[in-house]
């Protein structure tokens, strides 16, 4: 940036002027002050000094305003009655703006910049207080630098400047942040079948500081099925935009066992093949995730059993990780069915030489689900003594091993067949009576 001092400005002038006809009063050396006046006087003289911003060796008939109460020669140069004028450079700072990188590691950077220059005689580039001087530590972002033009009189700058100049030091962070998220992980499925984030920002380094985010939120639910993954975003951002960003995957492990509720233990009737038909004793189940209930034997199966015979049939709970709950059902086989005998017919018998029958077989034959067995009383081969046409009762009875019977009643009739076999006495006489 480069500043020009201006016909209209106010500064002090160190001059030396001989002969100068000014009324009636000659000036050797003077200082001028250029600034509002009252007064407006006409002037000539030799310029011997130079002013800070203004050469004005060879003019003549310049217009000056005086007043005399101040002591010195106070005067406003006037720019329109001034002739062959020239503005001279003073000082420039136009090659000192610099934009630099972060040193490594560092929210800031060492910078060596250009230092500002002036040509005023007698003058110097001073760092104004506040300023960082040249190689000094800049902080990350635009730091102005202002450095004031200052004479030296006796060889010490004055107190007051007689400009400034300024120009700026941008130092850019483009160090990424360095990111160290949690580890992949298994996460438990809760009641609801879903995960709960857990915390994942890890730790990140940077030369500025920066901030982790995690998307999804730490704490959000996320509804997932066992060994079901998800993915985890996390960001480290500095305050420049710089991001380091990994992904983290989470898997879901259901360790949650279900909880089985079967049915009672139950009595099954026995159909006509001596089989039960296994029922559903599958029950219910609650579990977290989803699962599945399993029987075996499988519903309706056949399964043959003797009266009060009884199986076990196990039920299982089981969800997508394998995990179980295991119940057994006991089943007891039940014959309600009864036999159903054919007997033999009403039969006749005959009487044996002890005039005796002999009880046959009349059992017939019989039906059931189940096994049985059939029984008569009199037992087969039993003696009964009858007369002829005389009359028996067999009962006969079948059964089976749940009880049932089924009895049917014989009637027996005894006959006699069997013709007497007469001896006679011998031949004999006999002798005639008295009639």
């Amino acid at each position: 940036m480069k500043n020009y001092y201006s016909l209209f400005f106010i500064s002090v002038f160190f001059l030396w002027v001989s002969p100068m006809a000014l009324g009636n009063s000659n000036f050797n050396k003077t200082n001028f002050i250029l600034q509002n006046v009252s007064q407006t006087y006409d002037m000539s003289f030799d310029y011997r000094g130079g002013f800070d911003a203004l050469d004005m060796s060879g003019f003549t008939g310049a217009k000056m305003v005086v007043n005399s109460d101040l002591g010195v020669f106070v005067a406003k140069v006037k720019a329109a009655n001034l002739k062959n004028s020239r503005l001279v450079y003073v000082s420039d700072c136009s090659n000192s703006d610099k934009t630099v990188n972060v040193a490594q590691g560092v929210c800031g950077a060492n910078v060596n910049y250009t230092l500002p220059t002036t040509t005023t005689p007698d003058a110097k580039m001073v760092l104004a207080s506040g300023s960082i001087a040249n190689n000094g530590f800049f902080p990350v972002g635009k730091t102005m630098v202002v450095y004031e033009e200052r004479t030296l009189g006796d060889g010490t700058a004055t107190t007051n400047p007689i400009t400034t100049c300024s120009f700026n030091i941008t130092v850019i962070d483009n160090e990424k942040p360095i990111l160290k998220p949690g580890s992949d992980r298994n996460v438990d499925l809760e009641a609801d079948c879903q995960i709960t984030i857990p915390d994942l920002s890890g730790d990140v380094t940077d030369n500025c500081g920066a901030t982790i985010t995690q998307n999804p939120a730490i704490g959000s639910k996320v509804a997932l099925a066992h060994n079901g993954t998800t993915t985890v975003t996390v960001t480290a951002k500095d305050a420049a935009g710089n991001t380091d960003i990994k992904v983290v995957t989470l898997t879901a492990k259901d360790v949650t066992q279900p909880v089985l509720t079967v049915n009672a233990v139950q009595d099954v009737n026995l159909d006509a093949s001596c089989e039960i038909t296994v029922p559903d004793v599958r029950g219910s189940a609650t579990d977290n995730c989803t699962f599945t209930i399993t029987q075996s034997p499988a519903i309706g199966s056949k399964v043959t059993l003797a009266h009060n015979g009884k199986i076990a049939v196990t039920v299982t709970a089981k969800d997508a990780a394998g995990n179980t709950d295991i119940k057994v059902v006991t089943l007891t086989a039940k014959d309600v069915t009864q036999p159903v005998l054919t007997v033999n017919a009403v039969q006749d018998v005959n009487l044996d030489a002890s005039c005796e029958i002999t009880v046959p077989d009349v059992r017939g034959s019989a039906t059931d689900n189940c096994t049985f067995t059939i029984t008569q009383s009199p037992a087969i081969g039993s003696k009964v003594a009858l007369a002829h046409n005389g009359t028996t009762t067999v009962t006969v009875t079948a059964k089976d091993a749940a009880g049932n019977t089924d009895i049917k009643v014989v009637t027996l009739t005894a006959k006699d067949v069997t013709q007497p076999v007469l001896t006679v006495n011998a031949v004999q006489d006999v002798n005639l009576d008295a009639s």
